[in-house]
């Protein structure tokens, strides 16, 4: 009976899971309104972070969404930065190649557009994008 009941929670719990291969992490509240930093020491490949910092208009909040990949057997970290009107507190994201993430962010009330961000390049040249 245990065995049939740990079964069918096993299922459930597959079952219910994303299917999209999307990730959901939490935003980091800076204190202070300076750029975090990428520290690849502390990271691994494939590794995503959010960050949310004050702005000098208290009207909106800035994001970075720092994102760690291998280039030429180098673990890099790369970061783009988009300012919004809401504050949110979590952000899913999925890897769709090597080089490139898509994102949105949330909080209880609002949902962001969904963004698109690479990296890549001995320079990190990064670009980010808003999707339809």
């Amino acid at each position: 009976m245990k065995a049939t009941l740990l079964f069918i929670s096993i299922i459930l719990i597959y079952s219910c899971a994303s299917t999209n291969n999307e990730t959901i992490t939490s935003i980091i509240q800076l204190q202070n309104d300076s750029l975090p930093s990428t520290n690849v020491d502390s990271h691994f490949d494939k590794d995503v972070e959010f960050f949310r910092t004050a702005t000098s208009s208290s009207d909106h909040v800035a994001y970075t969404c720092t994102i760690y990949r291998i280039n030429n057997k180098k673990l890099v970290g790369y970061s783009v930065r988009c300012v919004e009107l809401n504050t949110y507190d979590r952000a899913t994201y999925k890897w769709i190649n090597d080089s490139t993430i898509t994102f949105k962010m949330y909080n209880q009330y609002h949902n962001s557009e969904k963004f698109t961000m690479m990296g890549y390049g001995k320079v990190r040249t990064t670009s980010l994008s808003v999707d339809d």
